[in-house]
């Protein structure tokens, strides 16, 4: 089994399976699939509002590999409706999976 990206998420967005998204996100940002599935309720929104929030969300493909945790918090808190601390404790684990 290939490792999941945010290309999986998107297309589970995209393609309307709420719930696989919210399975990938939680693998993804380490957190409780609980928390993944308002998330994804929130990114989701947030796409509807138009193409400068996926320019946004794309982004942090740029934070990760630019190791920029400041960015990549805050981008992770805009588009995921994370707090704080969930944001933190996410960067972390993408910036571990990058490296």
């Amino acid at each position: 089994m290939s490792e999941l990206t945010f290309r999986d998420f998107a297309g589970a967005v995209m393609g309307g399976d709420a719930e696989r998204a919210a399975e990938v996100l939680s693998q993804l940002l380490g957190v409780e699939l609980l928390e993944a599935r308002s998330a994804t309720a929130i990114f989701s929104a947030r796409m509807a509002e138009g193409p400068e929030f996926v320019q946004k969300a794309m982004s942090m493909r740029g934070a990760v590999a630019a190791k920029d945790e400041a960015q990549l918090r805050g981008l992770i808190v805009d588009c995921f409706g994370l707090s704080s601390e969930q944001a933190s404790a996410a960067a972390a684990t993408l910036l571990a999976r990058a490296s």
